[in-house]
């Protein structure tokens, strides 16, 4: 699939694994403007980390520490092996062979708080930063929507790209200032059938769009037509619910 690009949001959780063979590791081209961010992280107090996380105590002890203590050269992991959750599950890349992994690498962005935009096999530290995570007054922005919506805007367009899948949550996605990309997006979206009706599960939402790069990396579609063919978990194209654009997956 030449001039097309993947997009999948990060998690909250991480797991430190590393690949099974040697790779090319990258460097995260937003890496300046992440730099910046955990400066100012660094000089965060109590309060503002409790604020950024909003999550248990042990939660944001850990991670206050991990931004207190971030070093220039510490142990880093390709995002994509780092990240845990229910999407990286379904993705499963700990399964890829070297060629898989190669075009996993040439496809797929994933959305970052810290980081703006990681390809899968850019080095990172552990972190824990929402997109939609509030941020003290001395920040520059008041939000990490204002601080990184321009940038990756103009980063996407930059790439002359024909077509985006995303497959980011809303939360991610919205970082990207739709009107102003330069290519059209396919939006796959999953339903179940359950009394009488198709819905949107998330946890089944977040699986589905594991599996779904998955598909595409294990395929090697060369077409984002091909992307109809997806039938993993049971799913399948619905023309009927799908237009243009919104492409409807249901089991």
């Amino acid at each position: 699939m030449e001039k097309v690009k993947i997009l999948l949001s990060p998690t909250k959780n991480v797991s430190f694994h590393l690949p099974k063979f040697n790779i090319s590791s990258t460097e995260p081209v937003f890496l300046k403007e992440s730099n910046y961010l955990v400066e100012l992280l660094q000089n965060c107090n109590e309060d503002d980390f409790k604020r950024i996380f909003n999550a248990s105590f042990s939660i944001t002890e850990e991670n206050s520490k991990r931004y207190k203590n971030w070093s220039k050269e510490p142990q880093k992991y390709p995002s994509c092996y780092l990240y845990k959750g229910e999407a990286f599950k379904f993705l499963d890349v700990q399964s890829f062979k070297q060629v898989e992994l190669e075009y996993l690498q040439k496809h797929l962005f994933i959305l970052s708080g810290l980081y703006g935009v990681l390809k899968p096999l850019d080095l990172i530290q552990a972190y824990r930063l929402e997109m939609q995570s509030k941020l003290p007054i001395t920040f520059p922005t008041k939000n990490l929507y204002g601080f990184w919506s321009k940038k990756i805007t103009d980063y996407m367009n930059s790439l002359n790209l024909k077509t985006i899948i995303n497959l980011a949550s809303e939360e991610y996605f919205k970082v990207i200032d739709y009107k102003r990309l330069s290519c059209e997006v396919i939006q796959p979206v999953f339903k179940e059938y359950k009394n009488q009706k198709y819905s949107i599960v998330s946890i089944f939402s977040k699986q589905a769009r594991g599996e779904m790069v998955k598909f595409i990396c294990k395929n090697k579609l060369q077409s984002v037509e091909e992307l109809k063919l997806f039938n993993a978990l049971s799913y399948s194209y619905d023309a009927n619910l799908s237009d243009k654009f919104t492409w409807v997956f249901t089991r």
